[in-house]
């Protein structure tokens, strides 16, 4: 399948930056509310298992590398929308190659000076205190490489439900990042949650996994359309190594 290269970030520690390649068949935008979508369960973990190799890490462990260099007064910045994997009863799910939290970047991740904190946080919560919910579902198995070819990424893929919401939190948190003369989000931006990662360009290794997930995903029965659903539930920035709520639903 031809490749279309998408920059953007998908970042949990400072300085990484998990910009990807991707399909460049665009997934159709779709105003799905709550209305006739049905809550799907977590992918089971088996689905996750990937093939025997050393090189394959979990989407929050591994060893990190800086996407642009360290300077005293400096914090990395990173907007996104927080997931956790759950079962069906609730409780969190804890496996071998399962992340204990995964996230859908809504920015780069930027380096950004001690004094430019309070201005981007306080804007942030102003712009988006008010939110509905909304699904979100993953569609299918995909795969993802930064710019430096220096990691490669497995990941599942928003394609139907939440990405019209996301889209319009992205451009959002542009407006602000433009104001604070800060680097935008990259165009056509492809929601995801990156499962697990490689060294290296691995792709083409990567995309036989990916392509196996959604045969076994296809092969479950054909009315089951997404990998994994989950209700939109929460904003969140993280600055150096502070966490700051922007948004936060009710529990659900």
């Amino acid at each position: 399948m031809e490749a279309l290269k998408v920059s953007y970030a998908s970042s949990e520690e400072e300085g990484d930056d998990d910009i990807e390649t991707v399909p460049s068949k665009k997934p159709k935008l779709e105003e799905n509310g709550l209305k006739d979508t049905i809550a799907l369960p977590p992918p089971p973990p088996d689905l996750l298992v990937l093939p025997s190799n050393s090189a394959y890490k979990n989407g929050d462990s591994g060893n990190r590398i800086r996407s642009f260099p360290h300077v005293e007064g400096n914090y990395a910045l990173h907007v996104y929308i927080p997931a956790y994997l759950k079962n069906n009863d609730g409780a969190q799910v804890h496996a071998p190659h399962l992340a204990k939290q995964y996230h859908i970047s809504l920015s780069r991740t930027v380096a950004i000076r001690v004094h430019q904190i309070d201005s981007i946080v306080a804007m942030l919560r102003h712009k988006l205190h008010s939110q509905k919910r909304y699904w979100i579902e993953f569609g299918k198995w995909e795969v993802f490489i930064n710019d430096d070819q220096t990691r490669s990424f497995l990941a599942m893929e928003v394609t139907t439900g939440g990405l019209s919401e996301i889209s319009k939190q992205v451009h959002v948190v542009d407006e602000i990042f433009r104001l604070h003369n800060l680097p935008e989000f990259y165009k056509n931006p492809r929601p995801h949650i990156s499962v697990a990662w490689g060294l290296g360009d691995i792709t083409l290794t990567l995309k036989q996994t990916a392509d196996e997930l959604n045969r076994l995903k296809g092969n479950v029965g054909s009315t089951k359309k997404s990998i994994w659903s989950y209700m939109f539930n929460g904003i969140e920035c993280k600055i150096g190594q502070q966490t700051y709520s922007i948004y936060k639903g009710s529990i659900v």
